[in-house]
């Protein structure tokens, strides 16, 4: 049976509090009431009952934050682990202080190959868009902009996959970009299956030879490029119908 956590309640860790506190105080106030004073004053126990309530009250407010922080920590790393999106958090200055698992499935690189080497994620980057993956990490730790872009990554396996990164700032209180946090989603079958489909509106599925519809298009270019064109350049076409051969 699967278990569901149960929400943090402020009221049982103010009373956990306030029960420690009063067993720590017990002591003193025996040795105050046998020792120090020979009768019972009202007076004494002002001061001592005060210091109870508010260190029950500081206490409880530690523990209770305590509780809720560890409560989000497993609630967020539950989500993060099972997920098949490879996500990251890092500081401005490329420190990682999280990697989800599922980078080592995407990337055959472990989260530690990540915490070892500060930017790591530059050196995987394909190398024909390493440009434009540079400007977009300035813009985001200087801007604070979040933005989608589509790159490609080498693996560990030298394989290339196709990667959509989403990506956007974490801010402190003062609004300054102080970190940034990352999911990417490995896209590589929809774009391989992308381009088969465009490729097939342009070549022969069993020549693969160019259609007429890319040589239409290629006219076109050529006619709109020799316009546009100073130079009094000409050209030709030349067909040959096989069919009615």
């Amino acid at each position: 049976m699967e278990r569901v956590m149960q929400p943090v309640s402020a009221k049982s860790h103010y009373l956990k509090a306030l029960f420690w506190v009063s067993i720590l105080i017990v002591p003193f106030a025996f040795v105050q009431l046998h020792l120090v004073q020979n009768d019972f004053q009202m007076d004494y126990w002002v001061v001592p009952l005060l210091v109870v309530v508010l260190l029950a009250g500081l206490w409880g407010r530690i523990t209770q934050l305590n509780a809720i922080q560890k409560r989000e920590s497993i609630l967020f790393k539950a989500v993060v682990d099972f997920s098949l999106e490879f996500t990251y958090v890092r500081t401005v200055e490329g420190e990682y202080e999280f990697v989800s698992p599922a980078v080592l499935e995407i990337t055959g690189y472990s989260p530690e190959d990540f915490y070892q080497t500060p930017n790591f994620m530059d050196a995987i980057i394909y190398e024909e868009d390493r440009v434009a993956w540079l400007s977009h990490v300035q813009n985001v730790n200087c801007n604070g902009c979040p933005e989608k872009i589509e790159l490609r990554i080498k693996t560990k396996r030298n394989e290339i996959r196709w990667l959509e990164h989403l990506c956007g700032p974490v801010s402190n209180s003062n609004n300054e970009v102080i970190g940034v946090r990352s999911i990417n989603i490995d896209i590589t079958e929809r774009k391989l299956a992308s381009e088969k489909v465009e490729r097939l509106g342009f070549y022969d599925p069993l020549t693969d030879l160019p259609n007429r519809r890319f040589i239409n298009d290629y006219i076109s270019n050529l006619i709109e490029n020799n316009e546009k064109s100073d130079l009094d350049e000409h050209f030709s076409v030349f067909f040959v119908d096989f069919e009615s051969l």
